[in-house]
């Protein structure tokens, strides 16, 4: 690979690539290639879906305008003026088609199935997208009614629910970070606060009288309904954008008052379209995740990769967006921090999945501290195989994220959802026999992963935390505790067999004695032990006594 690439190391994008392998990568898509193929289906990474996204918003703010115009400005309006307010209904009609065919990444899956689109996007907001597609307020318009016209007309104040979505979704989705339409929102809010302040003027001059109103001199001028209200428009656009030229000002108390609303509502709206548009353009931390998605997909298209697996680098990218908000992997975070940070970050993070074996579940958070630190983080794609059934287990899996099918004969048995931690293979690791079922991921699976060697190395060079886990494999594995040491230490099981039980006759004896005895000396029981075991204890420093070798914290249940 390119250094030049190389440069982007701790990117999520780039650090995707470590752990894929070609055949993965080919079967995780290969039927996402072919359903957003067919026709009618589409997706967010096309361009003209995400402008559609943002006239879904515009669309949707035009509703209470055209409300509000029309009781207004127009009550009279022509049934055939009238029409070329029929396009939003159309508009919104094609939406409704639009959005049960677009495809939706779960977990960093593509789906494609209409029935898991309708429930993603929520069937009870379908069906009230679909109910404000009807357009009641034309009976209104044919009855020359503006009273009947407002009524009728509320269920399309419902389309501000799909505007709604559409604003969460260009404001966190991938796609649109960054983009040149991604300031668009804010100057239909802009444009939207100005028309509503236009038409409360219009009301209060309504109610107060013109005469007396600011509107006045142009009343007088027999100008029309619609001519005030582009003259309110000019007046409130003025204030609201702090230009104020002054040939306009209010007269009465209640204008003056809603001025000052004016005023306030034009420093706020300008102070976030501004620090929107800072974000957009300099933000370090979405600038830097876009920047590195966007060299990794110019670097494959380079390299001339095949569509199939930069659409999986592009949909891993947006999970991982999602997932993060462009923080970046685990392994990204954790790979810039020093070595004893990382290994208590780790720790904070598996302590939760550690409680579910029972190897580890008792261990003290030092003793946890020193596993955390040997094993690595993981991740899988859709399709990936984690581990297979008829293989000798070799590692232990802590899936902490994801969904995972369990396969029986290459047959799905179950699905698991993984949010809560899982833990797979321990049994299996410990007793050395095969692994009895197949693991596949569905989405994007992240895990953590103990390998045998790794933890076989930990305990031979860490005396304490091996009689610890010993300790809990003896009571978790009974009449499999010998046998399962003979897997993990092999030649050097029956050493530490004999100075485990030796221990634990050196507790029993102790135990006993201080049930017996009122208050036993050290120096007693020393003797008596000494006594007792004479030449059975291994004395690595012959100055060592029975209480150095004998923890306080230990106890061992006869």
């Amino acid at each position: 690979m390119d250094k030049g690439f190389e440069l982007h190391d701790l990117s999520p994008v780039s650090s995707f690539f470590q752990h894929k392998t070609q055949d993965s990568m080919t079967m995780g898509y290969s039927g996402f290639s072919v359903s957003i193929s067919n026709k009618g289906l589409y997706s967010h990474f096309s361009e003209w879906r995400r402008f559609w996204e943002y006239l879904v918003i515009f669309v949707s703010l035009m509703v209470p305008i055209e409300i509000s115009f029309i009781y207004v400005v127009v009550p009279d309006i022509t049934i055939y003026t009238y029409l070329v307010f029929f396009v939003p209904d159309i508009f919104f009609a094609i939406d409704y088609y639009i959005v049960q065919r677009t495809v939706f990444l779960h977990k960093g899956k593509p789906i494609s199935d209409m029935e898991q689109i309708a429930i993603h996007y929520g069937k009870f907001r379908l069906k009230i997208q679909l109910i404000s597609i009807i357009p009641f307020g034309w009976i209104g318009i044919l009855m020359k009614n503006p009273y009947w016209y407002v009524i009728l007309s509320i269920n399309k104040l419902l389309r501000l629910d799909r505007g709604f979505h559409a604003y969460s979704l260009t404001s966190n989705s991938l796609p649109y970070m960054r983009g040149k339409l991604s300031i668009l929102p804010f100057f239909f809010f802009f444009f939207f606060a100005i028309h509503t302040f236009s038409i409360i003027y219009l009301i209060i001059a309504r109610i107060q009288g013109y005469i007396i109103s600011w509107i006045a001199p142009y009343a007088l001028q027999d100008h029309s309904s619609l001519r005030l209200y582009v003259i309110t428009v000019y007046f409130v656009m003025t204030t609201i954008s702090t230009i104020g030229y002054g040939d306009i000002s209010p007269v009465t108390t209640l204008e003056t008052i809603i001025m000052i609303f004016v005023q306030l509502s034009g420093v706020f709206l300008q102070a976030v379209i501004t620090a929107n548009m800072v974000a957009v353009l300099i933000d370090p931390l979405e600038s830097d995740f876009v920047a590195h998605y966007k060299v990794a997909q110019d670097f494959l298209r380079f390299k001339e990769v095949d569509k199939l697996q930069r659409q999986e680098v592009r949909n891993f990218s947006q999970h991982q967006w999602q997932k993060t908000g462009g923080a970046g992997g685990v392994r990204s975070i954790l790979k810039v921090l020093p070595v004893s940070l990382r290994t208590r970050i780790k720790y904070e993070l598996t302590k939760e999945i550690f409680e579910r074996t029972i190897s580890f579940n008792s261990l003290l958070p030092k003793y946890l501290l020193r596993i955390a630190d040997i094993i690595s983080h993981v991740t899988f794609s859709p399709g990936e195989f984690i581990c297979h059934q008829g293989e000798i287990c070799d590692f232990i899996v802590f899936i902490d994220c994801g969904i995972v099918q369990i396969l029986l004969d290459n047959t799905v048995v179950a699905s698991h959802s993984c949010n809560d931690g899982i833990v797979h293979g321990e049994t299996q690791l410990l007793t050395g026999t095969q692994r009895s079922t197949s693991i596949k991921a569905s989405t994007y699976v992240t895990a953590w992963i103990l390998k045998k060697s790794d933890l076989v190395s930990l305990l031979k060079s860490r005396t304490k935390l091996r009689e610890w886990v010993m300790q809990a494999i003896q009571v978790g594995f009974p009449f499999a505790f010998e046998h399962i040491l003979h897997v993990l230490f092999e030649d050097q099981a029956h050493v530490y067999l004999d100075g485990f039980y030796r221990k634990q006759k050196i507790a029993q004896t102790l135990n006993q004695t201080i049930k017996t005895e009122k208050r036993p000396s050290i120096s007693s029981i020393s003797k008596r032990f000494s006594r007792d075991f004479e030449g059975s204890i291994p004395h690595h420093n012959e100055e060592q006594s029975i209480s150095s070798l004998v923890s306080p914290n230990d106890h061992f249940e006869p």
